[in-house]
């Protein structure tokens, strides 16, 4: 085995990010992130809310996939219960699906842009379980050092050593994806005062949150992810 530094387990994770098992849920993420924005003209708040949202997706998503890969036992209750955390993150991105495009609708339809409320405090939590349903719906890509660092995770004597290499395996990994946060918020805040623009963001992120929901619901996300190779060697 390989020795593995920390600063190797953070590089990989980050390396991880574009690997094409990761690649099926950028699209997804940013359709979250602008239809959990609920920006608009006038919403001077939307500065901080993609990355909190942000946030709270990724420790649903990494309380997942570290317990998974560091607990033999845990993995078993997601194999077993895992469609149930699976089921409730598609729903809630049904519903933010839906949410978005009767949006769209007001901006197109209706004099009354905002007469939809945003989804305030209640995102927070619901973008914490689609982390949850998101992570038990997909197979991450085991290059040579997620493997390697899986194998200290699980071996007697080295559990620790493994389990914060892990850990930092899944900070690195979860770096690109506030790095595209940053570009998701700066997109929105620059189309927030484009109608137009604002309502076309609205419809693409309805669309894509469906189609997601539905691929998660039919676990059809760990079946998507399985067709790619990892081809990225780290």
């Amino acid at each position: 085995m390989t020795e593995i530094t920390i600063f190797r387990a953070a590089l990989a994770g980050m390396i991880s990010f574009i690997s094409p098992c990761v690649m099926p849920l950028i699209p997804a993420y940013c359709a979250l992130l602008i239809a959990l924005s609920g920006a608009g003209p006038t919403d001077k708040a939307c500065n901080k809310r993609p990355a909190l949202y942000s946030l709270s997706f990724l420790a649903g998503f990494l309380a997942i996939f570290i317990g998974i890969s560091a607990s033999p036992s845990f993995g078993n209750f997601i194999a077993d219960y895992g469609h149930y955390f699976r089921i409730t993150g598609s729903l809630l991105l049904a519903l933010l699906g839906i949410y978005a495009l009767i949006k769209a609708g007001f901006a197109v339809f209706s004099q009354k842009r905002d007469a939809l409320p945003n989804t305030g405090a209640a995102a927070y939590p619901a973008a914490l379980f689609i982390g949850t349903g998101v992570a038990a719906g997909w197979t991450p890509c085991i290059g040579p050092t997620l493997g390697d660092i899986l194998i200290l995770a699980s071996t007697q004597g080295t559990v620790s050593s493994g389990l914060l290499k892990l850990v930092l395996y899944s900070i690195g990994l979860a770096a690109p994806f506030l790095a595209v946060t940053l570009l998701i918020n700066a997109f929105i805040n620059l189309i927030r005062k484009n109608n137009i623009a604002l309502t076309a963001a609205r419809v693409v992120s309805g669309s894509v949150l469906a189609v997601i929901a539905y691929l998660l619901a039919t676990d059809g996300l760990r079946q998507l992810t399985k067709l790619f190779p990892d081809i990225v060697s780290y």
